[in-house]
């Protein structure tokens, strides 16, 4: 079994995958006709597949852009514990069913006739509840010897930026979605 269970889940995979099936379920291409590369749109800002993003989805492109940007999400994998990754883990089970719900929901808003009822907010309030594992944090800091104390505050930081900011980008994310589906400035 590998180890390292992650003290929070991929909410950054998540959004991405969520965001990557909506562009897939509504067709945008780029203007040769070819499907959207996103993680290529996210490194090459001049590239066709960035393009076609800011003509399609510009309130929604700008706003993933900076959700993916976001510093905490740069040092994700640095907390993990050193225990083995259980394969039926509860937290990361209920984790990966939140998860594909919210992306059903987000692909939802890709089509007129379901996204009015489109509810993806709901899911990420699941996410938001089972995507920090706290025996994990507990382990992480714990061994954190001589940097117990920073780990703390990394941990409880990260804790505290995930339900305000990051919850409020994806919400703000969530709407630009619907609004630029929808062709409304």
């Amino acid at each position: 079994m590998p180890k390292g269970n992650h003290v929070f889940n991929h909410f950054n995979k998540t959004i991405e995958n969520a965001f990557k099936g909506l562009i897939d379920a509504a067709g945008i291409r780029t203007e040769m006709g070819v499907a959207i590369n996103l993680k290529a749109a996210k490194v090459a800002p001049l590239s066709q597949d960035a393009a076609a993003l800011s003509s399609r989805l510009p309130k929604a492109w700008l706003k993933f852009k900076e959700i993916a940007s976001s510093a905490p999400f740069m040092q994700w994998d640095e907390m993990q514990d050193s225990e083995e990754v259980a394969e039926d883990d509860a937290n990361s089970v209920a984790y990966g069913r939140a998860a594909a719900a919210f992306t059903a929901e987000i692909v939802k808003i890709a089509f007129p006739a379901t996204r009015a009822g489109a509810r993806p907010g709901a899911h990420w309030m699941i996410m938001l509840k089972t995507g920090y594992d706290g025996a994990a944090a507990a382990r992480f800091i714990a061994a954190g010897g001589k940097d117990r104390q920073r780990r703390e505050a990394q941990v409880e930081g990260t804790r505290l930026w995930v339900k305000g900011s990051l919850n409020a980008l994806v919400s703000t994310w969530i709407h630009y979605l619907k609004l630029d589906m929808d062709g409304k400035k």
